[in-house]
Formats: C-alpha cells, sequence, structure tokens
C-alpha cells in the first residue's frame, strides 16, 4: 500500500465509481513525471531529461494485466515519452494536445466506452476539462488550485512521485484486482528475468 492513504475511508466513498473504471487518461508533465524539464547539450544537439517514477511504471503494468486501458495525452511530446509508453504497455499516446477532453472523448469512442468509465488524472488547468468530465477524475498533490477545484480526488503523492501509483491502487482494489494483478506481473517478469555475471579484477577472484 501507498503510505499515508487512507484507502479504507476512500473505497468506501468510491467503490462503486471504481469499479466501474475501465480506462485511465493521464497528463504525462507533471503527473507521470515531476514537471521538472532539463535541456541538455550532446555534441551541439539539444535535448531533454525526464524522470519518471518506478512505482508508477509497476502500477501501469499492474492495471494493463488487470484489463484497464492507459492512454497518456500530454500538450507535448517526444521519443523519451514513446518508450516508456511502450516499456509500460500503455495502450495510446496523443501527443501536442491542447483539448484533452475531445483527445479522450475519441479514445473513449474507439473503445466504447462512456466519461463514467474514465479516470483522469491532471496536474495544471489544461487538464480541468478532461478531469471534469471523467467519472473519477484526479488531481495530484502539487497540481493547480483550478485543477483541485473541479477534482473527485487529490492525491497524497505528488505527480512523478507516486501519484498515478496511488490511483491505480485504489482502482485496482476496488475491483479486488490488486494482489492477483500483482501475481500476474511477477510471473511474467520471472520468464524474462535476466542474470549477469560481472567480470572481477584478479585480486578479487575467488572472493
Amino acid at each position: 500500500m501507498v503510505e499515508g492513504v487512507n484507502f479504507e475511508k476512500i473505497l468506501k466513498d468510491w467503490a462503486d465509481t471504481l469499479r466501474d473504471i475501465k480506462v485511465i487518461f493521464c497528463d504525462i508533465d507533471g503527473v507521470m513525471t515531476t514537471g521538472g524539464i532539463q535541456m541538455i547539450n550532446v555534441a551541439g544537439h539539444m535535448g531533454e531529461l525526464m524522470a519518471f517514477s518506478g512505482h508508477d511504471g509497476i502500477a501501469t503494468r499492474m492495471a494493463r494485466l488487470a484489463g484497464l486501458k492507459v492512454c497518456w495525452i500530454t500538450g507535448r511530446g517526444n521519443e523519451i515519452v514513446f518508450a516508456r509508453a511502450k516499456r509500460l504497455w500503455v495502450n495510446a499516446v496523443v501527443t501536442e494536445c491542447m483539448e484533452k477532453d475531445k483527445a479522450a472523448e475519441r479514445l473513449l469512442s474507439e473503445f466504447d466506452l462512456h466519461w463514467s468509465e474514465a479516470c483522469a488524472i491532471g496536474d495544471d488547468i489544461i487538464d480541468v476539462p478532461m478531469v471534469e468530465k471523467a467519472g473519477f477524475g484526479v488531481a495530484v498533490k502539487n497540481a493547480s488550485i483550478e485543477l483541485k477545484e473541479v477534482a473527485n480526488y487529490v492525491t497524497v503523492n505528488e505527480g512523478g512521485r507516486g501519484a498515478v501509483r496511488e490511483v491505480i491502487e485504489l482502482i485496482l482494489r476496488a475491483k479486488n484486482a490488486w494482489e492477483e494483478s500483482f501475481e500476474s506481473l511477477k510471473a511474467i517478469s520471472s520468464k524474462t528475468e535476466s542474470f549477469y555475471w560481472i567480470e572481477q579484477p584478479e585480486f578479487l577472484k575467488g572472493r
């Protein structure tokens, strides 16, 4: 469980809504990441660094194994985002998007789902329409005041620091699928794990 989250109380208030969730829409900057962007110059070419949470990554995979759709909708986009999305089995990524609710509506149509079956997680005013329409709208702890005012739930954890894990755990626990999805993840990992022996210096041989 995520430290500091009163799962029992939240599930008492929101269990019915959370059980209906079938798709999760996530912003990226400030939700899947801390929102900080570091620019780097490599041999005269500008690039950037993004920090994702490992906890959020594991939970995203668990959500997919439990049958939930996961889509990222962002105002930007780069190769780092696509690489991370592929690794976490994300269904779709929408980039350069300023009207996130309309992008979410298109995805809902593709999945034959309704807003009541969607969870949307954001951190700033651009996310307000999407979060406001979702069956379970979430603002991360460090989100803008405008977003918190329309959200159904404000996370205990900050964006990029376990907020998405917190929300996914709530949804899967409401569905009684948390433990099962974790066991499924372990089973898959055990089939793909690799061992690498590191060559030791001569004076450490045999130690």
